[in-house]
């Protein structure tokens, strides 16, 4: 593995650490996972808007759901993450 891909690999295991720490000591509910999706919106809109405009991928029926029970997946998740983290420790 390259130091690149290490560093990679340490920068995402300490975003997955602090923000399971955030999620656990704010105590919040699904306001904070409105929060959290706005505020990936906006981080990742521009390079979308990009790929859309210049590549032009073509969506048909089998990507479209896809991305919906992905979306799907990681909402069930992000809430019952949170509804563990206010019932006990994890």
């Amino acid at each position: 593995m390259t130091v690149f891909g290490f560093s990679l690999v340490l920068a995402a295991a300490f975003c997955h650490a602090a923000w399971n720490f955030l999620v656990k000591r704010i105590n919040a509910g699904p306001e904070l996972i409105w929060l959290f999706s706005t505020i990936s919106l906006a981080i990742y809109l521009p390079l979308a808007a990009y790929i859309l405009i210049l590549e032009k991928p073509a969506f048909g029926p089998w990507e479209i759901t896809f991305m919906c029970g992905s979306a799907t997946l990681h909402l069930g998740y992000f809430l019952l993450l949170q509804a563990g983290y206010r019932k006990g420790d994890l």
